[in-house]
Protein backbone atom coordinates (compact mmCIF):
# COMPACT_ATOMS: atom_id res chain seq x y z
CA UNK A 1 0.00 0.00 0.00
CA UNK A 2 2.93 1.85 0.59
CA UNK A 3 3.72 5.03 -2.25
CA UNK A 4 5.19 7.86 -3.50
CA UNK A 5 2.86 9.74 -2.04
CA UNK A 6 1.04 10.34 1.84
CA UNK A 7 -1.80 7.57 0.51
CA UNK A 8 -0.24 4.38 2.78
CA UNK A 9 -1.13 6.99 6.09
CA UNK A 10 -4.59 7.63 4.82
CA UNK A 11 -5.38 3.90 3.99
CA UNK A 12 -4.14 3.16 7.56
CA UNK A 13 -5.90 5.48 9.43
CA UNK A 14 -8.78 3.97 7.37
CA UNK A 15 -7.52 -0.13 8.77
CA UNK A 16 -7.38 1.85 12.14
CA UNK A 17 -10.81 2.78 12.31
CA UNK A 18 -13.57 1.08 13.89
CA UNK A 19 -15.90 0.61 10.96
CA UNK A 20 -12.77 0.44 8.52
CA UNK A 21 -10.99 -3.15 7.73
CA UNK A 22 -10.83 -4.85 11.43
CA UNK A 23 -9.80 -8.07 10.34
CA UNK A 24 -6.85 -6.31 8.72
CA UNK A 25 -6.09 -4.35 12.32
CA UNK A 26 -6.64 -7.65 14.53
CA UNK A 27 -3.84 -9.36 12.07
CA UNK A 28 -1.63 -6.33 12.24
CA UNK A 29 -2.11 -6.55 16.35
CA UNK A 30 -1.31 -9.86 16.29
CA UNK A 31 1.53 -9.60 13.81
CA UNK A 32 2.75 -7.18 16.23
CA UNK A 33 2.65 -8.83 19.55
CA UNK A 34 4.28 -12.20 17.77
CA UNK A 35 6.63 -10.78 16.59
CA UNK A 36 7.82 -8.86 20.21
CA UNK A 37 7.27 -12.37 21.40
CA UNK A 38 9.10 -13.89 19.65
CA UNK A 39 12.30 -11.49 18.93
CA UNK A 40 12.65 -11.97 22.98
CA UNK A 41 12.73 -15.79 22.64
CA UNK A 42 15.10 -15.91 19.73
CA UNK A 43 17.80 -13.29 21.80
CA UNK A 44 16.88 -15.48 25.08
CA UNK A 45 17.35 -18.57 23.28
CA UNK A 46 20.41 -17.42 21.60
CA UNK A 47 22.24 -15.73 24.83
CA UNK A 48 21.27 -19.65 26.87
CA UNK A 49 23.32 -21.24 23.98
CA UNK A 50 25.84 -18.89 23.65
CA UNK A 51 26.43 -18.96 27.30
CA UNK A 52 26.34 -22.89 27.53
CA UNK A 53 28.43 -23.02 24.40
CA UNK A 54 31.14 -21.51 25.75
CA UNK A 55 31.16 -23.92 28.92
CA UNK A 56 31.32 -26.85 26.22
CA UNK A 57 33.88 -24.92 23.83
CA UNK A 58 36.14 -24.93 27.05
CA UNK A 59 36.71 -28.67 27.36
CA UNK A 60 37.97 -28.60 23.88
CA UNK A 61 41.91 -28.10 24.91
CA UNK A 62 42.80 -29.03 20.96
CA UNK A 63 40.29 -25.90 19.37
CA UNK A 64 40.69 -22.32 19.67
CA UNK A 65 38.61 -19.28 18.65
CA UNK A 66 39.64 -18.78 14.68
CA UNK A 67 41.41 -15.74 12.81
CA UNK A 68 42.06 -15.12 9.43
CA UNK A 69 45.31 -16.97 9.91
CA UNK A 70 44.38 -19.85 11.40
CA UNK A 71 44.78 -23.15 9.26
CA UNK A 72 44.26 -26.03 11.72
CA UNK A 73 42.11 -26.86 14.78
CA UNK A 74 39.78 -23.86 15.51
CA UNK A 75 36.10 -23.03 15.44
CA UNK A 76 34.29 -19.84 14.62
CA UNK A 77 31.98 -18.71 17.72
CA UNK A 78 29.34 -17.04 15.97
CA UNK A 79 29.33 -19.89 13.12
CA UNK A 80 29.34 -22.28 16.08
CA UNK A 81 25.67 -20.63 18.07
CA UNK A 82 24.29 -20.88 14.53
CA UNK A 83 24.94 -24.40 14.17
CA UNK A 84 23.22 -25.55 17.83
CA UNK A 85 20.31 -23.33 16.00
CA UNK A 86 20.49 -24.39 12.67
CA UNK A 87 19.66 -27.71 11.06
CA UNK A 88 21.98 -28.00 7.74
CA UNK A 89 25.61 -28.90 8.77
CA UNK A 90 27.92 -31.68 7.59
CA UNK A 91 31.04 -32.93 8.28
CA UNK A 92 32.99 -32.58 5.22
CA UNK A 93 37.00 -33.60 4.58
CA UNK A 94 38.85 -29.70 3.91
CA UNK A 95 41.19 -29.57 1.08
CA UNK A 96 44.07 -31.47 1.82
CA UNK A 97 47.50 -29.77 2.19
CA UNK A 98 51.21 -30.67 3.20
CA UNK A 99 51.08 -29.37 6.78
CA UNK A 100 47.45 -30.63 7.36
CA UNK A 101 46.76 -34.22 7.85
CA UNK A 102 43.34 -35.82 9.57
CA UNK A 103 41.55 -32.61 9.44
CA UNK A 104 37.66 -32.76 9.21
CA UNK A 105 35.45 -29.77 9.14
CA UNK A 106 32.16 -28.78 10.08
CA UNK A 107 30.50 -26.51 7.74
CA UNK A 108 27.01 -25.48 6.81
CA UNK A 109 25.55 -26.65 3.22
CA UNK A 110 26.18 -23.41 1.88
CA UNK A 111 30.38 -24.52 3.06
CA UNK A 112 30.97 -21.65 5.48
CA UNK A 113 32.94 -23.64 7.72
CA UNK A 114 31.98 -23.91 11.66
CA UNK A 115 35.37 -25.42 12.82
CA UNK A 116 38.12 -27.73 12.07
CA UNK A 117 40.35 -30.02 13.54
CA UNK A 118 41.48 -33.80 13.83
CA UNK A 119 38.47 -36.39 13.18
CA UNK A 120 37.74 -37.23 16.94
CA UNK A 121 37.71 -33.61 18.26
CA UNK A 122 35.17 -32.84 15.32
CA UNK A 123 33.14 -35.78 15.93
CA UNK A 124 33.21 -34.70 19.67
CA UNK A 125 31.93 -31.29 18.50
CA UNK A 126 29.17 -32.37 16.68
CA UNK A 127 27.90 -34.63 19.30
CA UNK A 128 28.28 -31.47 21.74
CA UNK A 129 26.06 -29.90 19.20
CA UNK A 130 23.66 -32.29 19.42
CA UNK A 131 23.14 -32.33 22.99
CA UNK A 132 22.28 -28.80 23.25
CA UNK A 133 19.87 -28.74 20.65
CA UNK A 134 18.56 -31.47 22.50
CA UNK A 135 18.65 -29.67 25.46
CA UNK A 136 17.08 -26.66 23.90
CA UNK A 137 14.36 -28.50 21.40
CA UNK A 138 11.32 -27.39 23.19
CA UNK A 139 12.56 -23.65 22.55
CA UNK A 140 13.70 -23.85 18.72
CA UNK A 141 10.40 -25.91 18.63
CA UNK A 142 8.38 -22.74 19.49
CA UNK A 143 10.46 -20.63 17.44
CA UNK A 144 10.12 -22.39 14.49
CA UNK A 145 6.61 -22.39 14.53
CA UNK A 146 6.33 -18.60 15.46
CA UNK A 147 8.11 -17.81 12.03
CA UNK A 148 5.63 -20.03 10.34
CA UNK A 149 2.86 -18.10 12.07
CA UNK A 150 4.60 -14.69 11.03
CA UNK A 151 4.73 -15.99 7.30
CA UNK A 152 1.22 -16.85 7.35
CA UNK A 153 0.17 -14.07 8.84
CA UNK A 154 2.45 -11.52 6.42
CA UNK A 155 0.68 -13.60 3.32
CA UNK A 156 -2.39 -12.48 5.14
CA UNK A 157 -2.24 -9.01 5.22
CA UNK A 158 -0.35 -8.89 2.00
CA UNK A 159 -3.36 -10.93 0.32
CA UNK A 160 -6.32 -8.34 2.22
CA UNK A 161 -4.31 -5.42 1.20
CA UNK A 162 -4.34 -6.17 -2.35
CA UNK A 163 -7.79 -6.77 -2.02
CA UNK A 164 -7.89 -3.12 -0.66
CA UNK A 165 -6.19 -1.98 -3.16
CA UNK A 166 -8.02 -3.64 -5.68
CA UNK A 167 -11.45 -3.94 -5.12
CA UNK A 168 -12.05 -0.42 -3.11
CA UNK A 169 -9.69 2.24 -4.08
CA UNK A 170 -9.45 0.99 -7.82
CA UNK A 171 -12.77 0.25 -8.48
CA UNK A 172 -14.93 2.11 -5.78
CA UNK A 173 -12.23 4.65 -5.45
CA UNK A 174 -12.85 4.74 -1.55
CA UNK A 175 -11.67 3.07 1.46
CA UNK A 176 -14.02 1.17 4.06
CA UNK A 177 -14.29 3.52 7.89
CA UNK A 178 -13.51 7.01 8.30
CA UNK A 179 -10.38 8.82 9.03
CA UNK A 180 -9.92 12.50 10.01
CA UNK A 181 -8.74 13.67 6.66
CA UNK A 182 -12.31 12.10 5.46
CA UNK A 183 -14.19 13.70 8.17
CA UNK A 184 -12.71 16.99 7.28
CA UNK A 185 -13.73 16.99 3.27
CA UNK A 186 -16.64 15.86 3.44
Amino acid sequence: MQGTDNFHLWAFEHVKSKSGYPELQVNLDRLKTLESVNYRDAFVTTNAIAEELDGVLKTFHDLSPGNPTTKTNYYVRPQMVSAVLALDIALVEPVSSPEVTDQKSLCFESGREIARGSSATIEKLLDEIGKLRTLHQTDLETLKTNEQEHAQLILAIKKKAAEIVQEDIEYLERLNGECALCKRFS
